[in-house]
């Protein structure tokens, strides 16, 4: 029996268990699926642990750029996003990969939004951004990102500019953004979530004329950037549908099989049920 994990620290609630339990039953496999916390200090001395017990694990924050330089080898999409958060085990080896990248992609595929030569506001800097600003460089679209400290925001623009020469990346204070053609707004920072539930990171007067608005929070299902950006006549997005995305994708990189639409459709019920009291 091959088992998998989530590594990090700390891990309070995951729904990782849950989205491997549902796709593992319905395969009728008796894999297990843990959650393992790991100190930053223990990382090193956890891989051979890792690499001995388990056929593949994810990997989430603090972890994520740290574990590179403990593995044998990277995917391309872990070289592009300069992160990982999906580990295989193969013939004696780890091997990383950045299964994030496919979930954004699957938020906009899920409302039918296409991302060619469309100026992009991203609001925040830190390790979902950078995957996402990473993405839009990738797919060659102008980003504005906004963030409240300027030092990180510059810091991702001469990683983008470095990735992708032709880039074309501005940078902007969170409060003091220029108003622009922004054809869609991505919210990449904590504000909507927690403690900061009922804030918005930017006021409602920049949904005008914006033809989608994402956010990457997913509890709650509609914070006030989705519900403002709603009033407006957005299309909006929030985060489920790149957290379950991004775990099925995983799952399909560990066991080289697809998942149906059926099966991705029931754990996207079951998981908002969970997280929303949805029926």
């Amino acid at each position: 029996m091959k088992n998998y994990a989530l590594i990090g620290y700390p891990l309070s609630h995951s729904f990782s268990p849950i989205l491997h339990g549902l796709v593992y039953r319905s395969w009728e496999l008796p894999n297990v699926y843990l959650s393992w916390e790991v100190l930053p200090e223990e990382l090193e001395l956890a891989i051979p642990m890792l690499k001995r017990n388990l056929a593949g694990f994810n990997v989430t924050a603090p972890h994520k750029k740290a574990i590179i330089r403990l593995l044998d080898d990277l995917d391309f999409s872990a070289q592009l996003y300069g992160a990982v958060n999906t580990v295989k085990s193969e013939d004696g080896k780890l091997i990383g990969f950045n299964t994030d990248g496919a979930g954004f992609l699957k938020g906009l595929s899920e409302v039918d939004y296409e991302l060619t030569n469309k100026h992009i506001l991203l609001l925040g800097a830190g390790g979902a951004a950078q995957t996402i600003a990473l993405e839009l460089a990738h797919q060659g679209c102008p980003v504005t990102i906004a963030n409240r400290e300027l030092s990180e925001a510059y810091a991702l623009k001469l990683l983008l500019e470095k990735r992708f020469p032709e880039a074309s990346v501005e940078i902007a204070q969170l409060n003091d953004i220029p108003k622009g053609s922004y054809s869609c707004i991505i919210n990449a920072t904590p504000v909507g979530m927690g403690s900061l539930a009922n804030e918005s990171p930017i006021s409602s007067d920049y949904f005008r004329g914006v033809e989608l608005a994402y956010d990457l929070i997913y509890n709650p299902a509609e914070t006030l950037f989705l519900k403002e950006a709603g009033k407006m006549g957005c299309l909006t997005v929030n985060g489920l549908t790149m957290l379950i995305a991004q775990g099925l994708k995983a799952i399909e990189i560990w066991f080289e099989r697809e998942i149906d639409a059926e099966l991705e459709e029931n754990i996207y019920s079951s998981i908002a049920k969970e997280l929303y009291g949805n029926d």
